[in-house]
């Protein structure tokens, strides 16, 4: 198969090329699981996935495919889930593939781990939906030790942030902002219905919420990376806005390889 010459493997954003990273083989595995949940939609059922549940465009990109799911994660970050169909083409067992491939002029600062991450939430979530599975557990307004040791190794850089900051920063990740007396919050609907909140206060708290009823059908680990991976983001701009600055070691952690040998 030619690629596309707009798009990148895992192994490219992974600045990987004689091996294999360990990001294309989490994707393919997910990929093969969800496959058959993927292959019992209608045409019209696969269009309100997309649209209400992913928050993606149907599309054909040119690769002899049957349909892909191409999901905005961040301005120019975008994140291409393929189906091929198969048959018993090739006298195997795989009768059809999901693949992933990604594009867009930023995505090649995200790390594998991060896109990965987002992937495999994306997929389970609209596989849930699909088949009217309820989460593990899903509890509201729940900090995990996880998410908390997260905030305070990534709270200090936000402390470069001024307020000419905000709207740039809320078109990076590719949503909106509101700013108070004493705090300001950033808003990123993740999925439709669902909402990131990021808000930084005076007193330096870094308080990430999720928001909306949808949210309801995502695990308490998934509505935690979720806000990890939006955090990433917006160090990523306070990095690249301040590299001169004297940046905790974090900051450079939020870039892929790829990118940072591109530097």
């Amino acid at each position: 198969m030619e690629k596309h010459k707009e798009l990148y493997s895992i192994n490219e954003i992974d600045g990987v090329t004689s091996i294999s990273s360990p990001h294309k083989k989490e994707l393919k595995e997910t990929g093969g699981r969800k496959a058959k949940t993927f292959r019992t939609l209608t045409e019209e059922q696969l269009k309100n996935v997309t649209k209400n549940i992913i928050g993606g465009t149907l599309e054909n990109i040119g690769l002899n495919e049957d349909w892909t799911i191409t999901k905005t994660f961040f301005p120019d970050v975008k994140i291409h889930t393929i189906y091929f169909y198969y048959g018993d083409e090739f006298g195997s067992n795989e009768i059809d593939q999901l693949k992933f491939f990604f594009s867009g002029e930023r995505v090649r600062w995200i790390p594998g781990e991060d896109l990965a991450n987002f992937i495999d939430i994306m997929m389970n979530y609209a596989e849930r939906i699909i088949i009217n599975k309820e989460p593990f557990e899903s509890v509201k307004d729940k900090q995990s030790e996880m998410l908390k040791n997260a905030i305070d190794e990534r709270k200090q850089p936000f402390d470069f942030i001024i307020d000419e900051d905000i709207p740039n920063i809320a078109e990076f990740i590719g949503g909106t902002f509101i700013k108070y007396k004493d705090y300001w919050e950033l808003n990123k609907e993740i999925f439709p219905g669902i909402t990131i909140r990021i808000k930084y206060t005076e007193n330096h708290e870094l308080i990430p919420l999720i928001l909306g009823v949808k949210s309801d059908m995502l695990e308490n680990y998934e509505k935690d990376l979720l806000r990890i991976l939006t955090i990433n983001h917006i160090l990523r701009y306070i990095t690249i806005k301040y590299d001169e600055r004297d940046l905790p070691e974090i900051c450079k952690k939020m870039f892929a390889p790829g990118y940072l040998k591109l530097k």
